[in-house]
């Protein structure tokens, strides 16, 4: 009986395909070669909606005929009209133009045209959105352009902790280019960790979350970096009110290997430590290095390298020294004091991913990541008191050292497939293995007192 569900099923599948032709489209940027990320294929007979292109700016596409007329639009580029005539894969470059406003007009949607569309709760937001520029003190945050979307709210005005539906902020899950990021804060949340122009694409779900996404309940947010311009090189710095930085991507080989580099520090505790006596140093900082390096090994199989490495440091040292002059009891000498106050986080992330198209239906990718969130607190009090009296000389010294911290890691390999059944019928799966390890909170005291006379 198994058998002979398992060849009908079999035969259902041949079935749905007889008749149709398989046409691999891939959607890229014509200026810098990126592939973009969910740009919409439409028949243009009768405006069917076919789908939208993956993380690799790719669509698989059935068609029942040849020549088969199809149009892609997407938001900030213009729309491309394009005529299969075999099925051989297919470049399609958009070229991008500006966005007129025009008046707006409040209407309904049919009920087909609701069923017929996009991913529901699934929000794509582009290259040319994030140019909109949401920031704070001059510093872009792509995080801050969720705020528009309803049911969506910060925390406080000018943080980049957001809820979804009442939600807390700990039930959204953060991904950078399909790795978890646990903290996504610099200064308590008034900047995140990605600079808007290193982010090619924010895909956002706030319902409807599908299924390999697991362990959150609020929403999902997956930020993928750049590939790096295959074309050209290209340096972008900047210098804000808080913060210097510069981005530069390029070719390392034209069409095949690329990279992006990207830094970023705040530069006021520069300056701040000129107010304050040579003896009191304050650091007040934090910094973002960004790297991707994209290899296209041909023309169905590449391997990227991802990472990040950001970090917040306050902290404050003081030294000072005191004379000692009891004439009373007739000591002399001097008491050194040395104190250290300081808090920091951070944030280290690298993936490694080979992606591979078996075959026109199916894609694959195996993928290798660490993440790592840290906090440490530190308090040092160090005393030293060196005097002469009656008796001799006396040495004494106190020292009290208290710290304590907390940190999360995930180390985890996954093999995720993407398979074409037919059109707008797509079947993900695949396995994943991962270890994470957490330690709430780690405390360090340690007191010392010593006397030594002679």
């Amino acid at each position: 009986m198994k058998a002979k569900l398992l060849l009908f099923f079999i035969l259902n599948i041949n079935l749905l395909a007889i008749g149709q032709s398989t046409v691999l489209l891939k959607v890229i940027d014509s200026k810098s070669g990126e592939p973009i990320i969910g740009a919409n294929v439409f028949a243009a007979k009768d405006s069917t909606y076919l789908g939208y292109t993956n993380a690799n700016g790719e669509i698989l596409l059935k068609v029942s005929h040849f020549p088969y007329k199809i149009f892609i639009s997407y938001l900030g580029y213009q729309k491309k009209t394009l005529i299969l005539q075999s099925s051989k894969t297919v470049t399609a470059f958009l070229e991008r133009k500006d966005i007129n406003i025009s008046p707006i007009v409040v209407s309904t949607d049919s009920k087909n045209d609701f069923l017929r569309n996009y991913e529901i709760g699934r929000i794509n937001i582009n290259t040319s959105l994030l140019e909109a520029k949401a920031s704070f003190l001059g510093e872009d945050d792509p995080f801050k352009f969720l705020q528009i979307y309803s049911g969506v709210n910060f925390t406080t005005e000018l943080s980049s902790n957001y809820t979804v539906y009442g939600s807390l902020p700990s039930e959204n899950l953060i991904l950078l280019d399909d790795i978890p990021v646990f903290n996504i804060n610099h200064l308590g949340g008034f900047v995140s960790i990605l600079p808007g122009n290193t982010v090619k694409n924010i895909t956002f779900y706030k319902s409807f979350i599908p299924a390999r996404y697991s362990g959150r309940t609020a929403s999902v947010l997956n930020a993928t970096l750049k590939d790096g311009n295959i074309n050209t090189t290209k340096l972008n710095s900047h210098i804000s009110t808080l913060a210097v930085g510069a981005t530069i991507d390029g070719p390392i080989k034209k069409n095949k290997l690329t990279y992006l580099i990207s830094f970023r520090r705040t530069y006021p505790d520069l300056f701040l430590n000129m107010f304050f006596d040579k003896k009191t140093k304050q650091y007040i900082n934090f910094y973002d290095i960004i790297g991707k390096i994209t290899w296209r090994l041909s023309k169905n199989l590449r391997l990227q390298l991802i990472s990040y490495n950001g970090q917040d440091n306050f902290r404050i040292n003081t030294q000072r020294t005191d004379s000692i002059n009891d004439t009373i009891k007739g000591d002399k000498g001097s008491i050194n004091t040395a104190a250290r106050l300081g808090l920091s986080w951070q944030n280290n992330v690298v993936g490694l991913r080979l992606s591979s198209r078996i075959n026109s239906n199916l894609l694959s990718n195996i993928f290798v990541y660490y993440s790592h969130y840290s906090f440490d607190y530190i308090s040092d009090y160090r005393e030293s008191k060196n005097y002469i009296n009656s008796e001799g000389s006396e040495i004494d010294t106190n020292i009290l050292q208290t710290s304590f911290g907390n940190f999360i890691t995930e180390k985890a390999i996954k093999w995720t497939n993407i398979l074409t059944i037919k059109q707008n019928l797509l079947l993900n799966f695949g396995i994943k293995l991962g270890l994470i390890n957490l330690t709430p909170d780690k405390f360090y005291l340690k007191g010392y007192l010593s006397q030594i006379t002679h």
